[in-house]
C-alpha cells in the first residue's frame, strides 16, 4: 500500500479526519470574539472539505462508491464537529445560543456538487 499524501488526501474519510483537526486549531488561532464567529470559522472549514472533496472525486476510478462514502464522511464530520465545538467554545470562554449550528445546513448541497462532478466528468470522457 502506497501512503503517499496525495493517496491519503484522495479517501473521503482521511479528508474528513484532516479537516476535522484543522476545525478547531483553525478556530483556536483565530480566537473569535464571538460564539457566532467561532460557528461561521467552522462553517468555512467545513466548505473547504465539500470543496476538496468534489475536486477529489474527480480522480476516483469508482465514483459512486466514493459518491456515497462521502456523503457518510460528511455526516460524521458533521455530528463529531457538533461534539467538538462546544468545547472548543467553553475553551475561548464564549457563550453560544447554539443557533450558528444551522449554518452546517449547507450539507445538502453536498451532493448536488458531487453530481455535477461526476457529469463532467462522464462528459469529458465520453467525448
Amino acid at each position: 500500500m502506497d501512503w503517499t499524501v496525495y493517496l491519503l488526501i484522495q479517501k473521503p474519510l482521511y479528508q474528513a479526519f484532516i479537516f476535522l483537526l484543522l476545525t478547531p486549531i483553525l478556530v483556536l488561532v483565530l480566537h473569535p470574539k464571538s460564539a457566532d464567529t467561532a460557528w461561521l470559522i467552522a462553517v468555512y472549514a467545513f466548505v473547504a472539505f465539500l470543496i476538496v472533496n468534489a475536486g477529489m472525486l474527480w480522480f476516483d476510478p469508482s465514483p459512486w462508491r466514493y459518491f456515497f462514502i462521502s456523503l457518510a464522511s460528511a455526516v460524521g464530520y458533521i455530528l463529531l464537529i457538533a461534539i467538538i465545538m462546544p468545547g472548543v467554545l467553553k475553551i475561548l470562554r464564549l457563550q453560544s445560543p447554539q443557533e450558528s449550528a444551522m449554518a452546517f445546513l449547507i450539507v445538502i448541497y453536498q451532493p448536488i456538487a458531487l453530481l455535477l462532478v461526476m457529469l463532467v466528468r462522464w462528459i469529458a470522457t465520453k467525448t
